[in-house]
């Protein structure tokens, strides 16, 4: 089945130090057996839990030693700021880091 879109759902995980963290339903990463996990940064608000969201584009991508990775998304929601991407994917790569011991690298896709 080729899908035109994908979607995504956002969490509330309170161990993870993304604002905007979810999944993205029916995918499989092999690394947990769970779906892939994303997060949202340039949002100035927290986006709504538990409804679907289309992904407008992938941003980058949070590269795992662990192989579970974390997708960068933009989603069809109010709200986004550019300017703030970066700063958001620093503090929360870094602190995913520091939470779970995890190493990683970000890789931007443009």
């Amino acid at each position: 089945m080729i899908r035109r879109f994908m979607y995504c759902v956002f969490e509330t995980r309170k161990r993870f130090p993304f604002k905007n963290y979810g999944e993205i339903p029916k995918t499989y990463n092999p690394a947990d057996g769970d779906p892939w996990d994303v997060f949202a940064p340039g949002y100035h608000v927290e986006i709504p839990r538990g409804k679907k969201y289309k992904i407008m584009k992938i941003i980058g991508v949070y590269c795992l030693d662990n192989g579970n990775h974390k997708v960068a998304v933009r989603v069809h929601y109010p709200g986004f700021d550019p300017v703030w991407v970066n700063e958001d994917i620093r503090r929360s790569c870094k602190g995913y880091t520091l939470k779970t011991g995890v190493r990683g690298f970000y890789v931007p896709i443009e």
